[in-house]
C-alpha cells in the first residue's frame, strides 16, 4: 500500500484475527466484511 500498511481482509468476521491485527496496528490494516445473505453463493 502507499502509506506502508499492509491490509488483512476478514470476510468471516474471526474476531482472532481482529485480535491479531492489534499488536501489529501501525503495519496492518483489517477490514472485516460479515457474511451477507447471498442465495446465489454456492459454498455458504
Amino acid at each position: 500500500m502507499h502509506d506502508g500498511q499492509g491490509i488483512l481482509l476478514d470476510f468471516e468476521g474471526d474476531s482472532a484475527l481482529q485480535a491479531l491485527t492489534g499488536d501489529y496496528d501501525n503495519q496492518i490494516k483489517y477490514v472485516s466484511e460479515g457474511q451477507k445473505n447471498n442465495s446465489a453463493c454456492t459454498r455458504c
